[in-house]
């Protein structure tokens, strides 16, 4: 009897030593350590759509934190709202030896408003673990049930949740019904340890030892290069909204007919108003330039994300009334007014971010983050930022411009593409004239921007003027004693383009050599020649967003009874990444004239070709700092 009560003890000692051990972070392998703020031990991620009225998701997750930029990998939070309900949650921490330390239930996660910024009202809600670790590393479970009316669109799985986090073992099951078609999108699948497992009606996918990606400058999205995996159903539900799409064009009409048309409801003394206004306009567009005008001056963007999912705009009469709505509220009423001129325009749906995001065409569910409006003007579209109050007529900026959008017409859904800003567009075109005095110079400032750069304009335009001419020292902080005044600053909403004037004084800028004058001639070239950072083996690709033209134009009007020495000899390079070229002249006043043009070409590009873009900059960056000698006549 004590024989089998000391075998029985030491079992349950070397099965709780042993969970001890797999649980702490110390035995995790070490390769899947290097260049990991956290490691992803265990997850299991299970979505069950047999039924296609209702989501039940499932998520366990252990993960290791080995610092605090590791904490924002643990991801124990869940959402719900009136159609969202969240059936358990919890969690527990283990401290470095894999002992547990603490247990948190349902009542010890904090329940707050899923508000984001600017947002008036929204009827989604979040528990999530507030929790500060006392040491690293240490390891969490995390566990919830979630049971959702909407399978809509459906969760996805990155099975390496960000870069610097490993993962050991990942899972993604889905149980559905085969009658109910399951669309299904693998990307950067190839060379991962991923498997999959497909039977009727269920489908099972493993990961097991992703190593971490460090982050590098200009890497692509993560979501772009690394595992990633979409899915969705064509019998859906939109809480309680039943729907089906096998395509986009029914997924458009679907939306049109279930979100859309129950909100046009434009009070009929508003529609006699907007007539009234544009009744002397000559043209479609001069008549949509009049619309918008209307809408950027009686109505300002506040977030509600509420009616079917946050996805259903606020009636037109509402937003008429209240002057104020979301992206969706503002875009609808836009439309509708539009449509009481019999202006035909189309709500459109997409992501919205600096960073270019397109609606995959290949998975027809709810995508998208933001709405903007397309109107047909001459067989043309133009596109409109209807939550902006600043934004001319047409102009989209880094927000919005050049990507994948779906737009809903009458006869269902489209996929469209965004104004694409190129190197004609995408213009900062800088003149200075500028005067060498004792020891230093002064002159006057004149920018022009255009296409992308023109929304630093509007940004300039909401500040004062003692905060312009902080901004202007912090820009060009590298110089040292510059004086900033007489600022103007004009964003030119017809033509799209911002002009900033300013004169300015930089004293003690000329170094004197024996009676001669020393020379930096390019004084404002801040950001565009900063030089990448290195690595000794680049391991992602790198993106240039976009095409951008930098010009520069300075002349400097230098003392009588001097000269400049030697002309530098004209520099041209020339690269798969740009084109940069300078070039000095004298006049026939003796004026030193300075032309910098600097072209950089869009494109992600392989991480072999890394370093030739870093010389790129290195070239651009010595010749920028160029010094001129000034010699004194003898």
């Amino acid at each position: 009897m004590k024989h089998t009560l000391r075998l029985a003890f030491l079992f349950l000692f070397f099965s709780g030593f042993a969970q001890e051990a797999q649980l702490s972070p110390l035995t995790v392998d070490a390769s899947l350590q290097e260049n990991a703020d956290s490691v992803l031990r265990k997850e299991i991620l299970t979505l069950d759509i047999t039924d296609p009225r209702y989501l039940i998701y499932k998520n366990y997750r252990v993960v290791s934190v080995y610092n605090k930029a590791g904490n924002g990998d643990v991801e124990a939070y869940a959402s719900y709202d009136d159609n969202r309900q969240i059936k358990s949650i919890k969690a527990t921490v283990y401290n470095v030896l894999g002992q547990e330390i603490e247990t948190f239930k349902e009542r010890d996660f904090k329940d707050v408003s899923a508000v984001s910024g600017g947002s008036l009202y929204e009827d989604s809600r979040v528990l999530y673990l507030d929790y500060t670790p006392i040491s690293y590393p240490y390891t969490i479970i995390f566990e919830s049930e979630i049971k959702s009316k909407t399978t809509a669109f459906l969760p996805g799985w990155i099975p390496m949740g960000d870069y610097e986090s490993s993962t050991q073992f990942s899972q993604y099951e889905i149980l559905f019904n085969p009658e109910n078609k399951l669309t299904v999108k693998e990307s950067n699948f190839e060379g991962y340890n991923i498997v999959r497992k497909d039977e009727p009606g269920h489908i099972v996918w493993t990961a097991e030892n992703l190593k971490a990606v460090k982050k590098e400058y200009l890497s692509p999205a993560f979501i772009d290069h690394m595992p990633y995996l979409k899915c969705a159903i064509n019998n859906f539900q939109l809480e309680g909204v039943s729907g089906y799409a096998d395509n986009w064009l029914d997924f458009g009409k679907w939306m049109n007919t279930n979100l859309l048309q129950e909100c046009n409801d434009l009070p009929p003394e508003t529609i006699s108003e907007i007539r009234s206004l544009v009744s002397d306009k000559p043209d479609d567009e001069a008549r949509a330039r009049a619309v918008y005008q209307y809408v950027q001056d009686k109505v300002r963007y506040i977030s509600i994300q509420v009616g079917i999912g946050g996805w259903k705009p606020m009636n037109a009469s509402e937003v008429d009334r209240l002057g104020y709505g979301d992206c969706k509220a503002l875009t609808n009423y836009t439309k509708n007014l539009l449509a009481a001129v019999d202006i035909p325009s189309y709500y459109t749906v997409l992501y919205a971010g600096d960073s270019k995001k397109s609606i995959d065409e290949d998975v027809v569910a709810i995508q998208g983050n933001h709405a903007i409006l397309g109107v047909d003007l001459n067989d043309d579209i133009t596109w409109l930022e209807c939550t902006s109050q600043e934004n001319p007529f047409g102009y989209l900026g880094d927000f919005t411009d050049n990507r994948e959008v779906l737009m809903i017409t009458d006869e269902g859904g489209i996929l469209k593409h965004t104004t694409k800003y190129g190197l004609q567009d995408n213009v900062e075109s800088l003149n200075a004239q500028i005067e060498l005095v004792t020891e230093g110079v002064k002159g006057s400032f004149s920018q022009k921007s255009q296409g992308i750069f023109y929304r630093n304009g509007i940004g300039l335009s909401r500040l004062d003027n003692k905060d312009l001419k902080e901004h202007y020292l912090n820009k060009w902080s590298q110089v040292n004693a510059l004086r900033i005044d007489d600022i103007n600053l004009d964003t030119k909403r017809d033509s799209v383009l911002c002009q900033e004037d300013l004169t300015f004084e930089i004293p003690g800028y000329i170094t004197e050599i024996n009676g001669d004058l020393l020379l930096k001639p390019l004084i404002f070239t801040e950001g565009s020649n900063k030089i990448p950072p290195r690595y000794s083996k680049r391991r992602t690709s790198f993106i240039v967003e976009r095409d951008l033209n930098y010009n520069q134009n300075l002349v400097y009007t230098i003392p009588e009874g001097y000269a400049l020495n030697d002309v530098p000899r004209p520099i041209e390079l020339t690269t798969d990444f740009g084109k940069y070229s300078l070039d000095f002249s004298i006049d026939d006043t003796g004026k030193i004239l300075c032309t910098r043009q600097l072209f950089l070409t869009a494109g992600e590009f392989e991480a072999e070709k890394y370093n030739d873009y870093r010389d790129f900059y290195k070239k651009i960056a010595r010749y920028d700092n160029l010094k001129v000698l000034i010699k004194k006549k003898t």
